[in-house]
């Protein structure tokens, strides 16, 4: 509904989509099928319809009928662990940057505790804040968003790049404001500056997302107003005390929260930093499209080929770390590996499987879809097929970036290589006449 009604974008549709995924006790993957009702289900190659309704399904993130409220749960170490190995950075679902803002808070927490005790005092108030801001707005991000959407129609009329920008730069503003108007300075102003800059810097840059497509506003939790309430006036137990210059003992964090200059930069990074690894998918997402679309052709060509070349090097090494492998690379290999008996013990001995140039091209598009939602709709995909006879034929996955660069992805020929076989469409169909013989037919079939 949102989506059909312009209130979210097609890369905030697919940014949901993918944060509803579940695994089942086997460890296969479920979603929501964005086409439709129902769900899918990922056997390994492509995405299929299934149903869910068995045993097993856990999931950290419960999913909300048409007309109930979204609750979140963190993921799992070993889930975010899992991902952050195999799925690229662009990629990632929000459940991921919701556990990465609380850990990089955690670690922030431990870093500004131990550096304010170096000289006067440890400050526990500004560290709690550090792990408290990332929890509450991950905990909250359905009431904040059900808010926030009263903004959209403005916020649409500013480029998104403008909006992070602006997000970025509000902590340092809400801390010279803190610190020259209202006269707050030491670890009171850092502690301000974490819940109101980062405050400020989610709201610039988050795009909203109703939780079930309900247009209604929810007003906050009983839950959420008592942890606002109390990180605001936790912030305003320390009453700040006078020290030196920063420029005299820099290890000396009071001093430098009192010093014009470093007080404002230090309460803005630390915000700024919270506020970005939160929006951390939404400002990823951005800079990918903008570096796409403004760089010069030379520019672009980089681009494509490095998320080409990274996205496929991850495939190969998934699948071959799954015991997939080419069977049938040369004539011999091809009699030897299919020969029935063989293939059958060999595999089940092996707890191997064979790859044929129709799987690894299934394999092949499950890599190439996701550059779709980072690049929009003008990123078109399909397959290339080659054929001298029924028995002696090739196929590959194409993709065409919006500055019009076509690539062909050989993934049946990097599981052979260990290595990315990315072709020019001429280049490619010149090594498969070669490779086959006679007078080969070509086909390219975009979907």
């Amino acid at each position: 509904m949102q989506l059909r009604n312009g209130q979210i974008t097609a890369a905030q549709y697919t940014a949901a989509i993918n944060a509803l995924r579940v695994t089942d006790s086997s460890g296969r993957w479920w979603q929501p099928n964005p086409q439709g009702e129902g769900w899918l289900v990922w056997d390994g190659k492509v995405w299929q319809q299934g149903s869910p309704g068995v045993p097993g399904i856990r999931s950290s993130l419960t999913v909300q009928t048409q007309n109930s409220p979204q609750k979140t749960q963190l993921m799992s170490v070993d889930e975010f662990k899992k991902i952050s190995r195999e799925v690229p950075l662009a990629q990632r679902p929000q459940k991921w940057w919701d556990l990465l803002s609380i850990l990089g808070g955690v670690a922030a927490a431990v870093i500004w505790f131990l550096y304010g005790g170096l000289r006067e005092g440890f400050d526990s108030i500004s560290a709690i804040l550090m792990i408290a801001m990332p929890v509450a707005l991950v905990l909250l991000r359905s009431n904040f968003d059900d808010i926030l959407v009263s903004l959209q129609p403005q916020r649409k009329k500013v480029p998104r790049v403008l909006l992070i920008g602006l997000g970025l730069a509000a902590p340092f503003l809400t801390a010279w404001i803190l610190y020259n108007v209202f006269n707050i300075s030491q670890y009171p102003l850092m502690q301000a500056n974490i819940i109101f800059g980062t405050l400020v810097s989610y709201v610039i840059v988050r795009d909203p997302i109703l939780a079930g497509g309900n247009n209604q506003r929810r007003p906050f939790t009983a839950t959420g107003v008592i942890i606002i309430l109390c990180v605001m006036i936790v912030s305003l137990l320390v009453v700040p005390v006078m020290a030196d210059d920063c420029t005299r003992d820099p290890l000396n964090a009071q001093d430098c929260l009192r010093t014009p200059g470093f007080a404002e930069i230090m309460a803005g990074l630390v915000a700024a930093i919270l506020a970005g690894l939160i929006n951390g998918p939404i400002i990823l997402q951005t800079f990918l499209q903008n570096i796409a679309n403004s760089a010069s052709p030379a520019g672009q060509s980089v681009i494509n080929q490095t998320l080409l070349n990274s996205n496929l090097q991850n495939l190969i090494n998934d699948l071959t770390k799954k015991g997939k492998y080419v069977s049938n690379a040369t004539l011999p290999q091809k009699a030897w590996y299919n020969f029935p008996v063989k293939a059958q013990l060999s595999d089940y001995f092996s707890g191997s499987e064979r790859l044929h140039c129709e799987e690894a091209a299934n394999y092949g598009e499950a890599i190439l879809k996701p550059l779709q939602a980072q690049f929009g709709k003008d990123v078109k995909i399909g397959q290339i097929f080659i054929e001298r006879n029924v028995l002696v034929n090739h196929t590959a996955n194409v993709i065409q970036f919006p500055n019009g660069e076509k690539y062909i992805v050989d993934v049946w020929k990097s599981m052979i290589d260990g290595k990315p076989a990315i072709y020019s469409q001429a280049d490619w169909v010149k090594e498969w006449n070669t490779t086959l013989g006679g007078s080969p037919t070509v086909n390219v079939n975009m979907f």
